[in-house]
């Protein structure tokens, strides 16, 4: 089996796809308009930043920073999720994406939490203080993060597809041959670990990809009963 040989689309992915755009796109016109960043309300911020909010836990996962950030998530969403839906069914399937985006939220500001101790001791930081400038630099990407994007949960349906469906082909970026999901993924979610501990301050929320993935893996090693080896 190889995927995308389905390319319907499921009703909570075409309703996913087109929530996204259209906060996407308003986004795009408050800014333009008004000169106010829905970002910066909606997007995840460290939770002892004053500007938190506990409904950016949910909110974090229908904003998106650029134009290829979208594209990319939404590509991925389509491609994955469209075959799991299909697959689990509605209910199964948006209860998978809603905790894997909450458990991404969790293990990234888990990781933000960590960072700020690790420096200081405590987890609320000071905006005035002695601090040594790679001090600096690291508390203010603690303090002022703001997290936005699907990828969390789509990590997790990427996590949930590999678990189901291991020896699935699939063409990934510049690999000009096809690998398996259980290979694929892994090497994935290993590169976002690397990544996340070499390039802390690369603006991309790796350990959020590595939260989805997780939550993704709990929730589908729960509540999947099927036999694995019925499944190729």
């Amino acid at each position: 089996m190889r995927i995308g040989q389905n390319t319907n689309i499921p009703p909570v992915i075409k309703n996913l796809l087109i929530i996204n755009v259209i906060m996407f796109a308003a986004t795009w016109l408050v800014f333009n308009k008004y000169k106010v960043e829905l970002s910066d309300y909606l997007g995840l911020h460290y939770i002892f930043n004053p500007s938190f909010k506990p409904w950016q836990i949910i909110t974090h996962m229908f904003m998106h920073g650029s134009l290829t950030h979208i594209a990319f998530n939404m590509f991925g969403l389509f491609i994955f999720g469209s075959f799991l839906e299909n697959m689990m069914g509605p209910k199964k399937f948006i209860s998978l994406y809603f905790v894997s985006g909450i458990g991404a939220a969790a293990v990234h500001l888990g990781v933000l939490m960590l960072k700020a101790y690790l420096i200081l001791g405590t987890l609320n930081i000071p905006l005035q203080g002695d601090y040594s400038a790679s001090d600096a630099v690291a508390l203010s990407d603690v303090y002022f993060s703001n997290a936005v994007g699907a990828s969390g949960a789509i990590y997790g349906i990427m996590v949930a597809f590999a678990y189901l469906f291991p020896n699935t082909e699939m063409y990934f970026m510049f690999i000009p041959f096809p690998v398996k999901a259980k290979y694929l993924i892994p090497l994935i979610l290993l590169s976002d670990v690397v990544l996340g501990l070499v390039n802390a301050g690369d603006n991309v929320a790796h350990f959020a990809h590595i939260g989805g993935g997780i939550a993704g893996f709990i929730f589908i090693y729960i509540t999947n009963k099927r036999d694995r080896s019925g499944f190729y």
